[in-house]
């Protein structure tokens, strides 16, 4: 079987000593530790913002695996709630 997941690796970094942080889509923060690039982040659910630091340079890098899901949303009255620019809508799950 197949390993899903995601290989981070730089042409300028590898071999380097890095901090990495996940924020995935789903919701949260998982602090993946100090790793060494390319690092392999083996996980059914790898979608999401990646902060990588570097400390040696110091540089801090981030990287966007997948895509936000789309929502629309409806107001009470059925009119469709745009948003753009930047706005920025929060919800909750049911």
């Amino acid at each position: 079987m197949s390993q899903i997941g995601i290989t981070i690796e730089s042409i300028n970094f590898n071999g380097q000593s890095v901090d990495i942080s996940f924020a995935p889509f789903t919701g949260g923060t998982i602090n993946l530790g100090t790793q060494t690039i390319p690092y392999d982040y083996l996980s059914t659910n790898y979608e999401g913002v990646y902060t990588i630091d570097i400390p040696s340079v110091p540089k801090t890098c981030t990287l966007q695996v997948g895509t936000l899901p789309t929502f629309h949303i409806e107001a009470q009255n059925s009119d469709l709630i745009i948003t753009q620019g930047g706005d920025n809508i929060d919800y909750l799950p049911l």
